[in-house]
């Protein structure tokens, strides 16, 4: 089967796409750390994984969430599982 040069240009063209959006996450979630989710009475009750600009002080960046959230779900079912409680950890933690 003969495959035109369009068709070649556009397979490219969607795979440096995918590439962009996937190598920017990576870049991001290497420089992150695991920031307060759910706050209690008694203070921080588990954190969750924040790439870089996921959250600005305190507060999670919407956009950028919902922009990267299907490889943010991966990213914490396969990699930075959330912390509950007093769990130890080799990455970053931002204790208020």
């Amino acid at each position: 089967m003969k495959y035109s040069l369009r068709s070649l240009m556009i397979v490219i063209a969607l795979l440096s796409i995918a590439f962009a959006y996937v190598g920017s996450y990576v870049r991001r979630s290497s420089v992150g750390m695991y920031k307060p989710a759910v706050w209690g009475a008694d203070g921080v009750k588990w954190y969750d994984w924040a790439p870089d600009g996921f959250v600005n002080g305190y507060h999670w960046n919407a956009a950028t969430w919902r922009f990267y959230y299907p490889l943010w779900r991966m990213d914490r079912r396969f990699w930075h599982q959330p912390l509950h409680g007093g769990e130890e950890t080799p990455y970053p933690i931002d204790k208020p």
